[in-house]
């Protein structure tokens, strides 16, 4: 409501006057005795307050155009303070037929005066609907933006520009470490989409971000954590690759391994503890491998135990190549004997001798081709020139007899290193196979 005013008369305007301004007021006196109005204004709206008779005064605004009397009856309202003893007019409507009354909000001032301010609180008494929160993952700055061309150059395949983003990441993660790894991590959060995610983590794998504690602990927090299992796999993975690993990383990622549901999770645990033994060989790749052929037995996915066997790096304890020797004599899937029988080509010295045994004699049990292929290799791996015996003993060998055939040759000629022995073999194979497409092409003739 506006504040009262004077008009040409010198009078003070009411609020009837804002009501309707096109009406021209006109002043009456109060009737004498006049009964009380048989509809008070809304309590929630407007109170009526009780106010001394003396200072009671009537005001009646007549709309002559329309035929239409409304009668307003203004009551003083008196202020708080006593400098503000200024009298106010409350509008009351007849009953009469009447334009639809002003709604709260209109009701409000536009700017309202000092005096006028407890008024204005008590019309807009309904709270404020808050406005819903900025979401917290939203990122601005240098940082988000080399993240913004990083991922988009990886969903475009573009390895320059991959190159060029990563670097510029690096640079800024020397300025200001702590809102690279913000960004990172808010950008991962961000996505669930595998290549873009191990694009994103291998930010934190770049200069002295790797190094860092909190970069640690925030991989590990994603890892335990996160309610999508593509992040906690990732997490899990670039915390393998984190470099200095030591004992208690291997225990706390087998641990976290172990704990999650999610078999991708558990491969990607394995993966990490492969890389932590690759990193940090000796007591630490040790440890790893204690730690995988201790839950070998638990594992209930096939997949997730070929991998977990893949992940071992040391194999000087005789538990763990004895492990590997189960693996491949019982493991009921193919996909873990696959792996136990090309792992058990690279044990520790102190183990080939009896690993050269169970080779030879998985051999003859297996009854998958591919598995049989490997334990091949894995003999001649394993044994080098003690090899030759052990090849020459191995009898059925059916279609992989050419094989044998071809590694016995280049170990007889003195050869003993695996990659020229692996050569000799391959050369062998493409003799056979140009002598065998030569002799199709003349019988086709």
């Amino acid at each position: 409501m506006r504040n009262a005013s004077k008009d040409k008369r010198g009078k003070r305007s009411t609020d009837a006057e804002d009501l309707f301004p096109d009406v021209p007021p006109v002043v009456t006196r109060a009737p004498k005795k006049r009964a009380p109005r048989p509809e008070p204004i809304e309590p929630t709206t407007l109170p009526a307050p009780q106010v001394p008779s003396d200072r009671r005064r009537v005001v009646a605004a007549v709309a002559g155009g329309l035929g239409l009397m409304v009668v307003v009856v203004g009551v003083s309202v008196s202020f708080l303070r006593p400098e503000n003893a200024s009298t106010t007019r409350a509008p009351v409507l007849a009953s009469a037929p009447q334009p639809t009354a002003p709604s709260k909000a209109s009701l409000a001032p536009v700017a309202a005066a000092p005096e006028q301010a407890p008024r204005a609180a008590a019309v807009n008494a309904t709270p404020a609907v808050p406005a819903p929160e900025t979401p917290t993952t939203k990122q601005e700055g240098p940082v988000a933006s080399a993240l913004t061309r990083l991922q988009a150059a990886q969903h475009a395949n573009d390895e320059e520009a991959i190159a060029a983003a990563k670097e510029e990441l690096k640079i800024l993660a020397r300025t200001n470490p702590a809102a690279a790894l913000d960004g990172v991590l808010a950008a991962m959060r961000g996505t669930t989409d595998e290549q873009a995610l191990a694009v994103l983590s291998s930010v934190l794998l770049n200069g002295s971000l790797a190094l860092r504690p909190d970069v640690s602990l925030a991989l590990t927090q994603m890892a335990a954590r996160d309610e999508v299992p593509a992040r906690r796999a990732v997490a899990m993975r670039t915390l393998g690759n984190l470099p200095e690993g030591d004992v208690a990383r291997v225990q706390l990622v087998a641990d976290m391994g172990r704990a999650d549901a999610d078999p991708s999770v558990r491969e990607a645990a394995a993966v990490a503890l492969g890389a932590i033994g690759d990193h940090s060989p000796g007591d630490v790749a040790a440890a790893a491998a204690k730690n995988i052929v201790s839950g070998l037995s638990a594992e209930t996915d096939p997949r997730v135990r070929s991998m977990l066997v893949y992940a071992v790096r040391d194999t000087r304890d005789g538990a763990t190549t004895d492990a590997l020797v189960a693996v491949l004599a019982h493991d009921s899937q193919p996909e873990p004997r696959q792996a136990a029988a090309d792992m058990l080509g690279e044990v520790a010295a102190a183990h080939r001798a009896r690993v050269l045994d169970a080779l030879a004699a998985q051999f003859v049990q297996e009854t998958d081709q591919g598995i049989r292929g490997t334990i091949i290799t894995s003999i001649v791996s394993a044994g080098r020139l003690s090899a030759i015996p052990v090849l020459e003993g191995v009898k059925d060998a059916g279609p992989l007899q050419a094989t044998i055939d071809d590694y016995l040759a280049g170990l007889r000629s003195g050869e003993d290193d695996m990659q020229k022995l692996q050569a000799l073999r391959n050369a062998r194979q493409a003799t056979r196979e140009g002598h065998r497409a030569e002799t199709t092409d003349d019988n086709e003739r």
